[in-house]
């Protein structure tokens, strides 16, 4: 319970100007991710351009700042009686298809930069057909692609299925004749226990979690036959034979870097607390951490998510590039899995934004994109497998951490605002320099310096990029205006498990409004606050940057509240407890001076996920 004390110390917090100027240009620039500070000094190149951008941001804060408390203040008198709203259920019916594929090769696109490919208008296209733009070059084999619509896989349009033949890529007309089975195993002299991480978490109490909120593995309920089969993989040690097979993909949220990508001696997955990718990869996980651009839009991320897994060149699509304006291939990638086919599932796990990639990637593979596939027929050409759609039985689970499903008001109030993406994008063009360190995924939009050109004749010329209006961005993607349109082209798919993680970092005044808490990640506490005070009190409670009402599941989708012994159930949402006391970094382990999160205690949380996506293996093979 709040008393007045508390009350008057967050009245002097909206009041502070200057202190929370300099929180909120902070929060900006962790949230749009590393500023390659660590890669600059490494490199030994000037930071000044970036301590000017620093500077700049500040006096940018301050005057918004000052005009947001002066539009809130009346918010927060009429406060004082918290409404409550409900997400409404509806189920969407799913047409489920059988064969799909997707067929890419790495090889790096030859493309031309002029400053005309940046600003290609759809309408061009459509009348003039030589607007094309063609593809890269790329291996012999990858020719083998078919140029025109499969009508196989075309969910659109299958009128010449009778009179044309189905020329499909021999790849993905074997599911059942061809029984080769990847090995997704990845060598460990580790067998995970499962036994032994679940008695580990039961014996552990989590702080500041409520009995409902512990992260420990939950124990599917599963009835008759199948029940029998997962406890038998779950048995002592000596019985447990059942190991994961399935590749589990991590995907990183906005501004978020992985790999190589990353700045030295930085994780985006576990940070200094947990090196998590090796210790699930020691304990027997077949696990993966994806890398996709940092600033690029859902649909861009996702193209980009699905070459990673398949290898070859990005291909965003034609009509797509078109519509916005930037190139249409982008990088290659090696590719983890060549040969995913229907049969061959894999687990997603998306933190943040990385929850709304993944499902987008997921409805482009089982409905295509009909823009895409009208396109390809009036001007000819290829069309990625990608954008065909009835590519089902791929994805076995979709789990979601700290999503916003449904965006976020620290977008709508300030990330999506004409000057901060301009000192976002601004930050985005320098970084395509020469030899810089760090790839913030922005070249499709030009942003990338050519050999033989000046810096100051790339910064002139990036600076025009269709980039800095488009709505084809993760800022825009993560306003609610943004996020209803994902919503309007997503659904859920009857085949898949799906379920939720979300925590709350704020407490609730006497006003009704809510305020961070003193362990939250110093750089959220401003938009913990922006979103405190929000006009709609359903969205107030918050993990810094992400509603908990939007992290729990997409409006309009079928969800159910879950418990540790809830059984999994596919074609629904399950929503976890919410996690009392986690923000928004905290799932990641970025906050490292915040000793309140253990990374003993982050990886009981990941185990937990591990354990569950193991029992969901095990009842599909039961």
């Amino acid at each position: 319970m709040f008393n007045h004390q508390q009350d008057h110390i967050y009245a002097l917090r909206t009041r502070s100007v200057s202190i929370s100027t300099i929180l909120l240009a902070t929060s900006l620039f962790v949230w749009v991710g590393h500023d390659a500070y660590a890669d600059e000094v490494h490199q030994g190149h000037s930071l000044n351009t970036s301590q000017t951008l620093h500077t700049e941001s500040e006096n940018v804060m301050r005057n918004l700042l000052r005009q947001n408390n002066e539009t809130n203040a009346s918010q927060v008198e009429l406060s004082k009686t918290p409404e409550t709203s409900q997400k409404t259920t509806t189920l969407k019916q799913n047409v489920t298809y059988t064969n799909n594929h997707l067929a890419q090769e790495n090889t790096a696109p030859e493309r031309n930069h002029s400053a005309s490919d940046t600003k290609l208008k759809a309408q061009n296209s459509t009348s003039n057909p030589s607007n094309v733009v063609h593809a890269p070059k790329v291996a012999s084999h990858q020719n083998n692609q078919n140029a025109g619509l499969d009508p196989e896989f075309s969910v659109i349009d299958r009128r010449n299925a009778e009179t044309t033949p189905n020329q499909v890529d021999p790849e993905f007309n074997n599911v059942n004749a061809h029984k080769q089975e990847i090995n997704y195993e990845k060598e460990s002299a580790h067998t995970p226990n499962l036994e032994m991480i679940d008695n580990d978490k039961k014996s552990t109490t989590t702080q500041n979690l409520s009995a409902k909120e512990e992260t420990q593995p939950r124990e599917p309920q599963v009835a008759s036959t199948k029940e029998a089969s997962v406890k038998k993989a779950t048995q002592a040690p000596q019985q447990a034979q059942y190991k994961n097979k399935e590749p589990i993909i991590f995907v990183h949220g906005y501004g978020g870097f992985v790999g190589n990508n990353a700045p030295p001696g930085t994780h985006y997955w576990g940070g200094k607390k947990y090196d998590m990718m090796n210790q699930l990869r020691a304990s027997g996980y077949n696990v993966y951490e994806a890398s996709v651009s940092a600033f690029g839009s859902n649909w861009d991320r996702a193209v980009e998510l699905y070459t990673y897994i398949k290898g070859g060149v990005v291909d965003y699509g034609q009509a797509h590039a078109n519509k916005y304006g930037h190139a249409r291939y982008g990088k290659s990638y090696p590719g983890i899995l060549p040969g995913w086919q229907p049969g061959q599932k894999i687990y997603l796990i998306g933190h943040s934004m990385g929850g709304q990639t993944i499902r987008m990637l997921e409805s482009l593979l089982r409905k295509g994109d009909p823009e895409e596939i009208a396109y390809q027929k009036q001007h000819g050409g290829m069309i990625s497998p990608l954008f065909q759609g009835n590519h089902d039985h791929l994805i076995s689970s979709i789990t979601t951490i700290a999503t916003p499903h449904d965006g976020t008001v620290a977008s709508d109030e300030l990330g999506n605002k004409d000057i901060i993406k301009r000192l976002i994008y601004d930050y985005g063009l320098f970084e395509g320099r020469k030899n810089s360190a760090v790839d913030y995924g922005l070249k499709q939009w030009g942003l990338e310096q050519r050999q033989g050109e000046t810096f100051s004749e790339y910064a002139k010329r990036a600076s025009k990029s269709p980039l800095f209006t488009s709505e084809d961005t993760a800022l825009y993607d993560l306003t609610r205006e943004g996020a209803k349109k994902i919503n309007q082209r997503t659904d859920i798919n009857p085949n898949i498990y799906y379920k939720t993680y979300t925590g709350s970092a704020t407490n609730k005044t006497r006003l009704g409004i809510q305020i961070s808490d003193v362990h939250m990640n110093i750089e959220h506490k401003v938009t913990g606050d922006l979103i405190g005070r929000t006009r709609d009190t359903a969205w107030r409670e918050n993990d810094g940057l992400v509603s908990v009402i939007s992290g729990q599941h997409p409006d309009n989708e079928p969800f159910e509240y879950v418990d540790d012994n809830t059984a999994p159930k596919k074609g629904v949402w399950q929503v976890t407890p919410t996690m009392k006391g986690w923000d928004h970094t905290d799932f990641t382990g970025q906050d490292t001076l915040d000793f309140h999160h253990t990374g003993a205690e982050l990886a009981r949380f990941y185990l937990g996920i591990m354990n569950d996506l193991v029992r969901e293996e095990a009842l599909e093979t039961a």
